[in-house]
This record gives C-alpha cells, sequence and structure tokens, in this order.
C-alpha cells in the first residue's frame, strides 16, 4: 500500500484522500463510487466538522467495513524521561475510541535518593494518572531493569507519563514505548 497524499484543510480534499485510501485497502483494481465513501460527522447544525478528529472519525467508520483482517488503528512512540522530568508528559494523544495499550518501561539509570529524593514515575491516563502503574515497582530499579503493563487506554484520554523531578543527587530515568490499538466495539 502506498500513502496517498495528505490532504489540505479541505474537506473536498480530504474526501478524496478518503477515496484513494479505501481504494489502496480494496485492491488497485478497485472501482469505488461516491457512495463508498463517508461524508465527515456533522454537528448539531449539520455542517461538517472540519477537525482532524472529524476527519480520522470518518475514516474509522468506513474501515470498520473491512473485516477482521484489517489492524483498525495502531500507534506506538517511545520517549525518554531523565531524573529531571517534572509534571504530566504525553505519551499518546487521545483518541475518539478505547484503545489497548502494551507499555514497556526501561530503567535507563539506576534509581537512588543520593542526598536527595529519586524521581517518582506514575503511567496512566488523563484523569487516572496511575491507572497503570504507581511508580512503587520502579522505585529503587536498577539499571536496565524492565517493566511491562498492560490495559485499556479509555476514549478521549491521553496516555501520560506523570514525575516528580528527582532532588540533590538523586539518580533514575526511564525509557517508555507504547502501543495502543483500537478496542473492537
Amino acid at each position: 500500500m502506498t500513502n496517498p497524499a495528505l490532504p489540505t484543510n479541505n474537506n473536498i480534499y480530504k474526501h478524496q484522500f478518503l477515496y484513494e485510501l479505501i481504494k489502496q485497502i480494496r485492491g488497485v483494481g478497485s472501482v469505488l463510487n461516491s457512495a463508498d465513501v463517508p461524508a465527515l460527522p456533522t454537528d448539531a447544525n449539520d455542517d461538517p466538522i472540519n477537525t482532524e478528529s472529524g476527519y480520522w472519525y470518518a475514516i474509522l467508520e468506513q474501515l470498520k467495513h473491512f473485516g477482521d483482517n484489517l489492524v483498525f488503528w495502531a500507534t506506538g512512540k517511545t520517549a525518554a524521561y531523565p531524573v529531571t522530568t517534572d509534571g504530566a508528559q504525553v505519551l499518546l494523544d487521545a483518541a475518539p475510541f478505547d484503545r489497548t495499550v502494551m507499555i514497556h518501561v526501561k530503567a535507563t539509570a539506576a534509581f537512588a535518593d543520593g542526598s536527595g529524593a529519586q524521581p517518582v514515575f506514575t503511567i496512566g491516563e488523563t484523569g487516572a494518572a496511575d491507572k497503570f502503574t504507581d511508580g512503587s515497582d520502579i522505585a529503587g530499579a536498577s539499571a536496565g531493569a524492565k517493566f511491562t503493563y498492560a490495559g485499556e487506554l479509555t476514549a478521549d484520554t491521553d496516555l501520560i507519563v506523570t514525575a516528580t523531578a528527582g532532588t540533590g543527587t538523586a539518580t533514575g530515568a526511564l525509557a517508555v514505548t507504547a502501543q495502543a490499538t483500537m478496542v473492537e466495539a
């Protein structure tokens, strides 16, 4: 499958992009008519929702009809969090549907208090910062220690890593990789 050209912020181009994407999924020789391509969802005034999430929603609604062999939505990201990381950090942006998430964590530096307090990391989602781990299992980890978490990332929430920075000469750092796929309703 080749990547169709990205559309501009114009409904006509977005509709054409979706049309080309569906043709590629169905096969090179596929013949489609305009009824095969859904319109963007509309707001209360029946105006198209011309936003990125509205556009992807239309694509996902169409892709649901292609059978169980199609991976509907998959995304992933890796990020490093040093001892100085503080506050909520978005690892994966929200999506308009539930996703199954697999999170792999590796301590890239030993967690130790030194002359202060080692950093604390929790992993969760917007509104539930410790949904996957409250960080107690990471505390005191040696360099190279690995942890794995899995679960369901709720629709419209970001996957977040929330940190309290280490103080003094404390050490501790993480590399976190997350992979998420759409949960079939």
